[in-house]
């Protein structure tokens, strides 16, 4: 998400601005990233989906059946309004909200998991609970579970189930690594 990145260098620039106050130019220039990034949460608000997540415009991922990318961007997203200091907004617990639930139950992140639908009566004694159905977690990638991990990380201390998800994909990248994965990109941008 461009946004996301644009509000990350100007929260960035704004506290190394409010820092040097000193300089009379600072004001006029701190006031223009003051109504920039303001305009920019605005902007994220409004494209956060009903289920807390957020579509980049330019990242997307080959296994997912639109060819988008939410972990991503919704990782990229929370990772800017941490820079921001609004972790405690509803739109970040949204966002951490999604992440949690779109991680595959071996602890990565990529595409969606495809639930199995039980209202057939298909469900058996011995069937996985929709949350172990993980036909696609063999296609996490390594970027998209460190974007995640790194976005969660700053919340983790807030709960169980957020420390769980951060341990489970710590897990996961160290696995990754150990099995060279690291060296394996995935593809992330169209």
């Amino acid at each position: 998400e461009p946004t996301a990145q644009a509000i990350r260098a100007l929260a960035v620039w704004q506290r190394i601005w409010q820092a040097d106050q000193h300089e009379a130019k600072v004001s006029s220039r701190f006031e223009w990233m003051v109504t920039g990034v303001e305009q920019g949460y605005q902007f994220l608000q409004s494209q956060q989906r009903d289920d807390g997540s957020f579509v980049p415009v330019w990242f997307g991922n080959e296994h997912h059946t639109d060819v988008e990318n939410p972990t991503l961007g919704t990782a990229q997203v929370l990772a800017a309004l941490a820079d921001l200091h609004v972790l405690n907004s509803s739109v970040a617990e949204r966002a951490a909200d999604y992440l949690m639930a779109s991680q595959h139950s071996g602890g990565g992140w990529g595409p969606p998991r495809v639930p199995i639908d039980y209202s057939g009566g298909e469900r058996s004694k011995n069937s996985r609970t929709w949350r172990e159905n993980d036909a696609m977690a063999k296609y996490c990638s390594v970027e998209e579970t460190a974007a995640a991990v790194s976005a969660l990380l700053p919340l983790a201390a807030r709960s169980p189930a957020l420390q769980k998800s951060v341990s489970r994909g710590l897990a996961w990248l160290t696995a990754a690594v150990e099995q060279d994965r690291h060296r394996q990109p995935a593809i992330v941008g169209f």
